[in-house]
């Protein structure tokens, strides 16, 4: 009797399949640009957002102690006291509006004094005050000739204050003087309260 040993390898349990050839090593998939420009964008607006709220609370904090402050500044005065001086100012602002707009004639009188020839006499003065064309001076008077009249009129327009002078209607009275009409325009700041000149013009 032969004695034969049969041997038979058969695995019991199937062989590991794998998924792909050997030694091959497994490959992440990269994330997509447009996903990190969008946690990007996400952080950014995040902070921006907590920065103008922290912004926002420093400004109204800042509002809140400047007007404690100005309260307590105003506490310290009396507000009787600044009623008071308030009124004060207005009045002495509408004193000096009043002083700067004010219209005197004097000057023109100080002028006259100080211009007329003594071969000249006025006997008829008057002035007119209008916004748009100033001041005029409309005047009568007699001289004993037509050479004493071109002397006052020399005089007069040698004075800067004046202007637009002008001789007229002359004729020859019963007493033989000449007798004529003058006019002439002053400048503003020639009767002007705060700018009248002191001297209006030399003695002749």
């Amino acid at each position: 009797m032969d004695n034969q040993l049969t041997t038979t390898f058969i695995p019991k349990k199937p062989l590991a399949e794998t998924s792909g050839p050997i030694g091959s090593v497994p490959v992440s998939k990269p994330v997509g640009l447009l996903s990190t420009i969008s946690v990007i964008l996400f952080f950014v607006t995040i902070a921006i957002a907590v920065g103008v709220y922290f912004w926002k609370a420093y400004e109204t904090s800042q509002v809140t102690s400047l007007s404690a402050s100005i309260a307590n500044v105003e506490k310290t005065f009396e507000p009787d006291l600044i009623s008071k001086l308030q009124s004060l100012d207005k009045q002495l602002t509408n004193a000096n509006t009043l002083l700067n707009n004010h219209t005197v004639i004097s000057p023109i009188f100080d002028m006259l004094e100080a211009s007329t020839l003594k071969q000249v006499q006025f006997n008829k003065f008057d002035v007119e005050f209008d916004q748009i064309k100033g001041t005029t001076v409309t005047m009568s008077g007699v001289a004993d000739s037509y050479q004493s009249i071109a002397q006052q009129s020399d005089v007069l327009g040698s004075n800067t204050f004046l202007q637009n002078i002008l001789f007229s209607n002359f004729f020859l009275n019963q007493q033989g003087q000449i007798s004529f009409d003058l006019t002439f325009g002053v400048k503003p700041n020639f009767v002007n309260f705060t700018q009248a000149p002191l001297s209006a013009a030399p003695t002749q």
